[in-house]
């Protein structure tokens, strides 16, 4: 969004007010948590797990910035449950291991924005789900210095109901995407090891990652979503005397621009803001053991 012209002399517009509360508030949320697990080993090369989790996050108070609530208590809101199911297998096939996992996390009282007013507040939405499958892969071949590795991810993500508050505007309906649940993501990394003289080794690699599309906040706003993008990082490791280790490299390799949060009130208060990430950047790094 433009800057205002002209830009505005005052922190806070003359008739406005900023309350901040002069007393603590409290309250007292407990939950019972825990996980179980089984593993089964079917050959010498495959093991295969099953687990479960139930797992809750606090409940707490909304802070208002622009104007105090009614009553001049803080909203509250509820804590947050997810029960996480998940099945998977590990491999070690000669010089490649692999491992495969299906996952699903159910949600309950999930914790979403929504608007009272032009205020932004934290309430317990309703239900959702996200399920998944993940893939990881190496390949190390016995007696040579090349590392191959790789990964992928693919996420389907339901928002299941919605839970009405009175006097608050829902900022996501069913159907909509959850924040930083994008459909896919895979990255793979190339390096290989040289011996270049007695107790010195130089390692080049390169590695790259790809991120499908994904949104920030509930809703749907195009001026904060991102689209899909790759990124790539190059280094190279001189190790001497098997104790040091010089490092060098390049993160950000082709200068992507691309987002890593957003926000927006386009209906209400006007503006979209962007945090992008950093672009190319290098480093250089010594290091030892004893």
């Amino acid at each position: 969004m433009p800057d205002p012209d002209p830009l505005p002399t005052e922190a806070i517009p003359e008739g406005g007010s900023l309350f901040i509360y002069d007393e603590p508030f409290r309250d007292t949320f407990s939950a019972l948590t825990g996980s179980a697990s089984a593993a089964y080993r079917f050959t010498d090369w495959l093991n295969g797990y099953v687990s479960y989790a139930r797992s809750f996050k606090s409940g707490g108070f909304n802070t208002r910035y622009n104007a105090p609530p009614p009553g001049f208590e803080p909203v509250p809101f509820g804590e947050e449950t997810v029960d996480s199911y998940e099945v998977g297998a590990k491999m070690q096939l000669g010089d490649l291991r692999l491992n495969l996992a299906a996952f699903q996390a159910d949600y309950s009282d999930i914790q979403l924005v929504f608007r009272q007013g032009v205020v932004p507040l934290l309430f317990n939405a309703g239900k959702a789900r996200i399920r998944g499958f993940e893939a990881e892969a190496s390949y190390h071949p016995f007696g040579s210095g090349l590392r191959l590795d790789a990964g992928m991810s693919v996420l389907d993500d339901q928002i299941k109901s919605i839970t009405e508050v009175p006097g608050a505007t829902a900022t996501v309906q069913p159907g909509d995407d959850l924040p930083l649940t994008p459909s896919f993501q895979g990255n793979f990394a190339i390096g290989y090891e040289f011996d270049v003289g007695t107790d010195y080794t130089v390692t080049p690699r390169f590695d790259g990652s790809y991120t499908s599309s994904l949104v920030f906040i509930t809703g749907s706003v195009p001026e904060i979503e991102q689209d899909g993008y790759f990124v790539g990082n190059a280094s190279i490791e001189l190790e001497f005397m098997d104790r040091y280790r010089l490092q060098a490299g390049v993160i950000n390799l082709f200068d992507k621009d691309y987002l890593i949060q957003g926000n927006a009130s386009l209906g209400t208060l006007g503006y979209a803001e962007k945090i992008y990430a950093r672009p190319q950047n290098w480093y250089v790094q010594l290091s030892a053991e004893f």
